[in-house]
């Protein structure tokens, strides 16, 4: 038997996206979820993101541990590049955007299960990652700049200069920029941008922090920066953003 545990409220209907022969547990349906699961030594993992609510790393990590050898992928309504790096750090396998790769989806559920669980036949895995996914989640495509990635991690509330990075990297600050667009899909000042607003979103789920104090956490210099960032990027304010959490974890 063939097994899926979807984390979510299943709002795209996982089902209709599933090949053959495939039975899905859908209990898990709170947010933000707390307990931690033991899937079947046969399982796939499915978690559902919202277009820009994020989901609890601290969870997904301890979910991973407890299951290190299960698949995971995150599936989401659109995409969104904090996710998709902090899956990078916890090993997650893909990140699909439905319902417009849902045929993806069905080809990368099967494709997974008979490399994880099937007979391989000696083949290596032939992932058919969608174009603008690959260079965002697989690490072999980003050891080149995973150094920066690392520097921006740990110190984003920081003033971070691209001829630092490029340092760190040990190359030239032009080639260091085109390298990572290439490697990351984005400049190095935009995946700083998005890594910022990302980390903002954690606090205003998990703390009582004033917005003030959140955008100088995340290394903002101007609440009103912030404040129009945060905008662009989700499509809410964050006070607006704050309250639509708050108003999901009562449910």
């Amino acid at each position: 038997m063939k097994y899926i545990t979807y984390f979510g409220n299943n709002k795209f209907s996982i089902e209709q996206y599933l090949p053959d022969n495939y039975t899905i547990d859908l209990s898990f349906t709170t947010y933000p979820f707390t307990k931690i699961p033991e899937p079947a030594s046969n399982c796939l993992i499915i978690i559902e993101s919202g277009s820009f609510t994020n989901i609890d790393f601290d969870w997904l990590r301890a979910l991973k541990t407890n299951s290190p050898s299960n698949p995971i992928i995150i599936v989401s309504d659109q995409l969104n590049e904090f996710v998709m790096q902090q899956g990078i750090r916890t090993r997650v396998r893909d990140y699909v955007v439905l319902p417009s790769e849902h045929e993806y989806l069905t080809k990368l559920i099967e494709e997974l299960f008979n490399f994880h669980y099937g007979s391989r036949n000696g083949r290596e895995f032939s992932m058919i990652t969608s174009q603008k996914n690959k260079n965002l989640l697989h690490r072999e495509s980003v050891q080149k700049t995973q150094t920066a990635i690392t520097h921006i991690q740990n110190n984003y509330h920081q003033k971070i200069r691209v001829q630092e990075l490029a340092e760190l990297c040990h190359m030239n600050a032009n080639y260091f920029a085109r390298k990572f667009r290439e490697e990351h899909g984005s400049t190095i000042r935009e995946f700083i941008k998005q890594y910022r607003i990302g980390a903002a979103m954690q606090l205003l789920c998990k703390t009582k922090l004033t917005i003030e104090n959140i955008a100088f956490n995340v290394g903002f210099e101007t609440v009103s920066l912030f404040n129009r960032l945060f905008k662009q990027i989700s499509g809410v304010s964050p006070s607006t953003y704050r309250r639509s959490i708050q108003v999901t974890q009562a449910a």
